[in-house]
């Protein structure tokens, strides 16, 4: 196992579920409407997971660096910005560009996990999603402890370290998904997918509930705290 490949892959997952929970915790601090709130929450990530088997597709196709740098890139910046605006449309477009990056990082960054943990997989894959739940649980103190000291409108700065390990990553790190690259064939993508359908929307359904069951979990902490 490659730990050194382990630990810096997952300190970049780190980093991508750190943004996620943003918009559940500026729901309390800006007094959205929680009804709108929650539409927005429940069809940006509808439309994300939907998506993700073809940002899958899209990544292992591309390969390289582009699928990780580019997940980085939008998902921390698109969640940080949402303190700038009460716009629900803007909300809206903002989280869910914040989730499509998420979702494009995820199976990139799966993929270079599992090869890093070479005859161990599981256990240098389990490392991997632990430092993305502590990124996750870690969300909360790290987006209050910039909007409570400069306010909302400075949420924007939330992103910088994100983007600084993106381009690291990108300029500095020989971390890649490996393969050559192909050809994008969107058709032959969708053919694979409706073989598998069934068992593709159990999946989808399974991660549709599981984020609606953790964004009213965070909903309600941070209403609490």
């Amino acid at each position: 196992m490659h730990k050194g490949k382990i630990f810096y892959i997952g300190s970049l997952h780190f980093f991508v579920d750190l943004y996620a929970p943003f918009f559940a915790l500026y729901l309390v601090t800006a007094g959205l409407d929680p009804v709108k709130a929650a539409l927005i929450s429940s069809v940006a990530s509808f439309i994300s997971n939907g998506l993700q088997p073809f940002l899958g597709y899209l990544a292992d196709r591309v390969r390289g660096k582009l699928p990780i740098f580019l997940g980085l890139l939008i998902g921390a910046p698109s969640m940080s910005l949402i303190g700038l605006t009460r716009d629900y449309r803007l909300l809206f477009l903002l989280v869910l560009m914040g989730r499509l990056g998420i979702s494009l990082f995820h199976p990139a960054a799966s993929n270079i996990a599992s090869a890093a943990g070479m005859a161990r997989k599981e256990q240098g894959f389990s490392i991997f999603i632990t430092m993305g739940t502590i990124g996750f649980a870690l969300s909360h103190p790290y987006f209050s402890s910039v909007t409570t000291l400069l306010g909302n409108r400075f949420s924007f700065l939330l992103a910088l370290a994100a983007v600084i390990f993106a381009f690291s990553y990108l300029f500095f790190s020989r971390l890649e998904i490996a393969g050559t690259v192909e050809r994008l064939n969107w058709p032959q993508a969708g053919n694979i997918l409706l073989k598998r359908a069934v068992p593709l929307l159990i999946l989808f359904f399974i991660m549709a509930f599981r984020s609606g069951f953790i964004m009213t979990l965070i909903f309600f902490i941070a209403k609490i705290f």
